[in-house]
């Protein structure tokens, strides 16, 4: 069951991005945040000379993961093994943290993640603005 404070918070997050008072970025370059929510795999790999070696990295889709920061707490959107996208609200203290899922919020997230992602370059998006562009000549 959806609780309408929560679809209240999306839409005024939505409106935010569409203003640009709201600055996204990548999850990925957040190193704490996704630590912090222990949002990390570990895999052996094998390291030559040296043996095996234990690596971490991210999660979650780099590509369609994105954060934004308001007084210190940050909202999430996190894209994992080609689902669609939750929304976290994070305190700093990565305690008491709120996760709108998908299941009861997604057509509200799925309106901002695209708002979010149009934000962002794309080669897909270039190529079809520049055969747009030839069209034109």
């Amino acid at each position: 069951m959806s609780n309408t404070n929560y679809i209240a918070f999306i839409e005024r997050i939505i409106e935010m991005t569409k203003s640009n008072s709201l600055r996204w970025d990548y999850l990925d370059k957040k190193i704490e945040l996704y630590q912090g929510m222990d949002w990390i795999q570990t895999k052996t790999r094998f390291d030559g000379f040296f043996g095996t070696k234990e690596v971490e990295y991210p999660n979650f889709d780099d590509e369609n993961s994105f954060y934004a920061q308001i007084d210190g707490t940050y909202i999430v959107l996190r894209v994992c093994d080609k689902k669609p996208a939750n929304l976290y609200v994070v305190p700093y203290t990565y305690k008491k943290v709120v996760k709108l899922s998908a299941d009861i919020y997604g057509e509200y997230i799925t309106r901002l993640m695209n708002i979010v992602q149009s934000k962002f370059p794309s080669a897909e998006n270039f190529i079809d603005a520049f055969l747009k562009n030839e069209d034109k000549k």
